[in-house]
């Protein structure tokens, strides 16, 4: 019965539904590796190879960590209307924590380039600036991650500035977002705010 497995997102009658919360406590979590993986050092090959061959970090398959624990849009607006897993407690890794994790599979693999996987890596620029400001001068980290346009427009041109320079200080090569749709109608049903183009165009500025 899907109601017994924790954590865990399905739908019903269209509908979708959260069983019941598990949750470790991101503060107590142990720093992680792959040792336990069959195979670690082969299926590891090609990300390295790729990694240290000098290729755009666009060409290679990352290794993905997460710094946050559900989605903030979810929290303060509700669920997309097409989503299937918004996780709508939000958990945060200690910045400190999350380097130490990146600088553990530095030194464990030589791994550098990552995948953050949360919902929206740049909750807040207070989060970001602490990130940036907790990074060892000695981790190794490019990363890609997930921005969401309606929080950013909030932000005036000075703390835009801001944040892009604390995020080139965390490693991020490539944020992105998607824009969903610009017609008010089709946000509406997909429970999503949406900014205007000329703010879009802002905040990629």
């Amino acid at each position: 019965n899907p109601k017994e497995i924790p954590n865990l997102w399905f739908r019903e009658d269209g509908k979708p539904i959260f069983s019941f919360p598990k949750f470790t406590d991101l503060k107590k979590m142990p720093l992680w590796n792959f040792s336990r993986h069959e195979n670690v050092d082969a299926r590891l090959k090609e990300y390295l190879k790729a990694q240290n061959s000098g290729l755009d970090p666009w060409l290679v398959p990352p290794l993905t960590i997460f710094s946050f624990r559900g989605c903030i849009k979810a929290i303060n607006e509700g669920a997309c209307g097409y989503c299937t897993s918004c996780e709508n407690k939000g958990r945060a890794l200690p910045p400190k924590k999350l380097w130490e994790q990146i600088s553990h599979l530095n030194k464990t693999y030589g791994a550098e380039i990552f995948y953050m996987c949360d919902d929206i890596f740049p909750v807040t620029a207070h989060r970001i600036k602490a990130i940036a400001e907790a990074k060892p001068d000695n981790v190794k980290a490019r990363i890609r991650a997930y921005g969401y346009l309606p929080d950013m427009a909030k932000l005036s041109q000075f703390q835009l500035k801001e944040m892009t320079k604390d995020l080139k200080k965390i490693g991020i090569f490539n944020l992105f977002f998607g824009a969903e749709h610009y017609d008010q109608a089709v946000l509406a049903k997909m429970n999503k705010k949406g900014i205007t183009v000329k703010e879009t165009a802002r905040i990629i500025k």
